[in-house]
């Protein structure tokens, strides 16, 4: 969270880069602040890749071990318990998910609005930092989910899916 908190406030600093009367100063503090971001984000995640895979892994597997026992409810009264904790679970899946997620959005914005700056009606030191800001704004920052690749909305949706679908199974087992 505090790594897309870092780069959306670089974000609006950007935003507002035209109305501060010493634009070169600034903008090497944007290109200090975004190197500082991205080795920040880097660390993060190789400190936090294998956590990350392992509590997704084991939050996927419960939610999954829940949906079984609510897809198979027989009476409205059992279906309390499994309905709240699997929309806990659900939320929580999401909810990391999203947390990553935004860190990628964040950072791929950072080139569109160092774009917006109008570098090439800048002075020639001004345009160089911007024309590298944007460069390297344009790989997006990732947090990494193992060896399974970036943790991404598309990744939290295929998981459910698959829990949906090994949840269906067992249950077509069970009959």
């Amino acid at each position: 969270m505090y790594g897309s908190l870092r780069l959306k406030v670089l974000r609006i600093g950007m935003q507002r880069f035209h109305h501060s009367p010493c634009g070169g100063v600034n903008m090497k503090s944007f290109v200090v602040e975004h190197l500082d971001s991205i080795r920040y984000i880097d660390d993060l995640n190789e400190a936090t890749k294998s956590i990350l895979f392992i509590t997704f892994l084991l939050n996927s597997i419960k939610v999954a071990s829940v949906l079984f026992p609510l897809m198979a409810v027989k009476s409205l009264s059992a279906l309390a318990f499994p309905a709240i904790f699997s929309s806990m679970l659900v939320a929580e899946v999401f909810y990391l998910g999203w947390i990553c997620n935004e860190v990628k959005e964040q950072s791929l914005k950072i080139s569109t609005d160092a774009y917006k700056i109008l570098w090439y009606n800048e002075n020639k030191d001004v345009s160089v930092l911007l024309q590298m800001m944007i460069r390297r704004a344009q790989r997006p920052l990732t947090m990494q989910m193992g060896p399974f690749g970036p943790m991404v909305t598309d990744t939290i949706l295929s998981t459910m899916k698959a829990a949906y679908s090994y949840t269906t199974l067992m249950l077509n087992a069970r009959e």
